[in-house]
Protein backbone atom coordinates (compact mmCIF):
# COMPACT_ATOMS: atom_id res chain seq x y z
CA UNK A 1 0.00 0.00 0.00
CA UNK A 2 1.29 3.46 -0.92
CA UNK A 3 0.33 6.48 1.18
CA UNK A 4 0.65 9.93 -0.36
CA UNK A 5 0.15 12.66 2.23
CA UNK A 6 -0.32 16.36 1.51
CA UNK A 7 -2.02 16.13 -1.88
CA UNK A 8 -4.76 18.54 -2.96
CA UNK A 9 -7.07 15.55 -2.43
CA UNK A 10 -5.97 14.89 1.14
CA UNK A 11 -4.43 11.56 2.10
CA UNK A 12 -4.30 9.17 -0.87
CA UNK A 13 -3.81 5.45 -0.34
CA UNK A 14 -3.43 3.14 -3.32
CA UNK A 15 -2.20 -0.35 -3.96
CA UNK A 16 1.36 -0.69 -5.27
CA UNK A 17 -0.07 -2.24 -8.45
CA UNK A 18 -1.93 1.01 -9.24
CA UNK A 19 1.30 2.92 -9.91
CA UNK A 20 1.96 3.81 -13.54
CA UNK A 21 5.68 4.04 -14.30
CA UNK A 22 7.05 6.62 -16.73
CA UNK A 23 10.75 5.63 -16.94
CA UNK A 24 11.69 8.94 -18.60
CA UNK A 25 9.32 11.06 -16.51
CA UNK A 26 7.06 13.58 -18.17
CA UNK A 27 7.98 16.80 -19.96
CA UNK A 28 9.37 19.28 -17.46
CA UNK A 29 9.55 16.64 -14.72
CA UNK A 30 12.06 13.97 -15.79
CA UNK A 31 12.58 12.80 -12.20
CA UNK A 32 8.86 12.12 -11.68
CA UNK A 33 8.48 8.52 -12.78
CA UNK A 34 5.62 7.14 -10.67
CA UNK A 35 1.99 8.29 -10.87
CA UNK A 36 -1.47 7.06 -9.99
CA UNK A 37 -4.64 8.05 -11.80
CA UNK A 38 -7.28 9.44 -9.45
CA UNK A 39 -10.88 9.99 -10.47
CA UNK A 40 -12.89 12.55 -8.56
CA UNK A 41 -16.28 11.04 -9.35
CA UNK A 42 -17.53 8.55 -11.87
CA UNK A 43 -19.37 11.10 -13.99
CA UNK A 44 -16.54 13.61 -14.25
CA UNK A 45 -14.55 13.88 -17.43
CA UNK A 46 -11.34 15.10 -15.76
CA UNK A 47 -9.17 12.83 -13.62
CA UNK A 48 -5.79 13.55 -12.03
CA UNK A 49 -2.42 11.94 -12.64
CA UNK A 50 -0.96 12.22 -9.13
CA UNK A 51 2.78 11.88 -8.53
CA UNK A 52 3.62 9.30 -5.87
CA UNK A 53 6.87 11.11 -4.99
CA UNK A 54 5.71 14.73 -4.94
CA UNK A 55 2.33 15.27 -3.24
CA UNK A 56 1.92 18.76 -4.73
CA UNK A 57 2.21 17.51 -8.31
CA UNK A 58 -0.96 16.30 -10.04
CA UNK A 59 -1.83 16.77 -13.70
CA UNK A 60 -5.48 17.07 -14.73
CA UNK A 61 -6.08 14.64 -17.61
CA UNK A 62 -8.83 13.46 -19.92
CA UNK A 63 -9.16 10.24 -21.86
CA UNK A 64 -7.64 10.64 -25.32
CA UNK A 65 -10.58 8.66 -26.71
CA UNK A 66 -12.67 11.83 -26.37
CA UNK A 67 -10.88 13.25 -29.42
CA UNK A 68 -11.90 11.93 -32.81
CA UNK A 69 -9.14 10.46 -34.96
CA UNK A 70 -6.54 11.23 -32.34
CA UNK A 71 -3.66 10.80 -32.43
CA UNK A 72 -2.04 10.39 -35.80
CA UNK A 73 0.00 8.25 -35.95
CA UNK A 74 -2.03 5.73 -33.96
CA UNK A 75 -1.61 5.05 -30.25
CA UNK A 76 -0.16 1.63 -31.15
CA UNK A 77 2.50 3.20 -33.34
CA UNK A 78 3.38 5.72 -30.63
CA UNK A 79 3.56 2.98 -28.00
CA UNK A 80 5.88 0.89 -30.14
CA UNK A 81 8.16 3.88 -30.78
CA UNK A 82 8.29 4.53 -27.01
CA UNK A 83 8.95 0.83 -26.27
CA UNK A 84 5.60 0.50 -24.47
CA UNK A 85 3.53 -2.68 -24.75
CA UNK A 86 0.53 -2.49 -27.07
CA UNK A 87 -1.72 -5.22 -25.67
CA UNK A 88 -4.02 -2.91 -23.66
CA UNK A 89 -3.38 0.77 -24.43
CA UNK A 90 -4.79 3.92 -22.93
CA UNK A 91 -4.12 7.48 -24.03
CA UNK A 92 -4.38 10.42 -21.65
CA UNK A 93 -4.22 14.11 -22.51
CA UNK A 94 -3.11 16.72 -19.97
CA UNK A 95 -5.50 19.65 -19.67
CA UNK A 96 -5.29 23.06 -18.02
CA UNK A 97 -7.78 25.70 -16.99
CA UNK A 98 -6.83 29.15 -18.22
CA UNK A 99 -7.02 31.55 -15.25
CA UNK A 100 -8.19 34.51 -17.34
CA UNK A 101 -11.42 33.07 -18.71
CA UNK A 102 -11.62 29.61 -17.07
CA UNK A 103 -11.56 27.91 -20.48
CA UNK A 104 -10.23 24.38 -20.71
CA UNK A 105 -7.27 23.65 -22.98
CA UNK A 106 -5.81 20.29 -23.92
CA UNK A 107 -2.20 19.46 -24.69
CA UNK A 108 -2.78 17.40 -27.83
CA UNK A 109 0.87 17.88 -28.79
CA UNK A 110 2.23 15.59 -26.06
CA UNK A 111 -0.18 12.81 -25.01
CA UNK A 112 0.57 10.13 -22.43
CA UNK A 113 0.54 6.58 -23.84
CA UNK A 114 0.05 3.88 -21.22
CA UNK A 115 0.16 0.09 -21.37
CA UNK A 116 -2.57 -0.69 -18.84
CA UNK A 117 -1.42 -4.28 -18.34
CA UNK A 118 2.22 -3.50 -17.47
CA UNK A 119 1.35 -0.07 -15.95
CA UNK A 120 4.17 1.56 -17.95
CA UNK A 121 3.85 4.75 -19.95
CA UNK A 122 5.57 7.47 -21.90
CA UNK A 123 4.80 11.01 -22.92
CA UNK A 124 5.29 11.37 -26.65
CA UNK A 125 5.57 14.54 -28.71
CA UNK A 126 3.57 14.65 -31.92
CA UNK A 127 3.93 16.80 -35.04
CA UNK A 128 3.56 20.47 -33.97
CA UNK A 129 2.19 21.27 -37.44
CA UNK A 130 -0.84 19.09 -36.65
CA UNK A 131 -1.28 19.46 -32.88
CA UNK A 132 -1.06 22.18 -30.27
CA UNK A 133 -0.27 22.19 -26.57
CA UNK A 134 -3.11 24.69 -26.15
CA UNK A 135 -6.12 23.26 -27.92
CA UNK A 136 -9.27 24.93 -26.64
CA UNK A 137 -12.09 22.61 -25.64
CA UNK A 138 -14.68 25.32 -25.08
CA UNK A 139 -14.03 28.08 -27.62
CA UNK A 140 -16.44 27.74 -30.58
CA UNK A 141 -14.36 30.06 -32.79
CA UNK A 142 -11.23 27.96 -32.22
CA UNK A 143 -13.30 24.82 -32.82
CA UNK A 144 -14.57 26.20 -36.13
CA UNK A 145 -11.05 27.10 -37.21
CA UNK A 146 -9.85 23.61 -36.27
CA UNK A 147 -12.67 22.11 -38.35
CA UNK A 148 -11.82 24.31 -41.34
CA UNK A 149 -8.17 23.26 -41.10
CA UNK A 150 -9.19 19.58 -40.90
CA UNK A 151 -11.39 20.02 -43.97
CA UNK A 152 -8.54 21.71 -45.87
CA UNK A 153 -6.20 18.84 -44.99
CA UNK A 154 -8.83 16.30 -46.03
CA UNK A 155 -9.18 17.99 -49.44
CA UNK A 156 -5.41 17.80 -49.81
CA UNK A 157 -5.42 14.15 -48.74
CA UNK A 158 -3.62 14.77 -45.44
CA UNK A 159 -6.35 13.80 -42.98
CA UNK A 160 -9.90 12.50 -42.68
CA UNK A 161 -12.13 15.07 -40.89
CA UNK A 162 -14.43 14.10 -38.03
CA UNK A 163 -18.10 14.64 -38.87
CA UNK A 164 -19.64 15.07 -35.39
CA UNK A 165 -17.88 17.92 -33.63
CA UNK A 166 -15.82 20.77 -35.10
CA UNK A 167 -13.06 20.31 -32.53
CA UNK A 168 -13.13 16.51 -32.76
CA UNK A 169 -14.35 16.28 -29.16
CA UNK A 170 -16.53 13.29 -28.34
CA UNK A 171 -19.13 14.33 -25.78
CA UNK A 172 -20.17 10.78 -24.91
CA UNK A 173 -19.93 10.44 -21.13
CA UNK A 174 -17.77 7.73 -19.67
CA UNK A 175 -17.83 6.35 -16.18
CA UNK A 176 -14.29 5.03 -15.85
CA UNK A 177 -10.97 5.89 -17.38
CA UNK A 178 -9.14 2.75 -18.45
CA UNK A 179 -6.19 3.06 -16.06
CA UNK A 180 -7.82 4.56 -12.95
CA UNK A 181 -6.82 3.49 -9.49
CA UNK A 182 -9.52 2.37 -7.16
CA UNK A 183 -9.38 5.15 -4.60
Amino acid sequence: MIRIEGTRFGLVEVEDEAVIRFPNGVIGFPEETGFVLLERGEERMVAYLQSVATPGLAFPVVDGAYFADYPQPSAETLAKSACIGIEDLAMLVIVAVQPKDKSLEANLLAPLVIDVKSRSGAQVVLDPRKYSAQTSLADPVAAAKARMEAMRKAREGEDDPEEDDPAGFDHTPTTKMPVAAAV
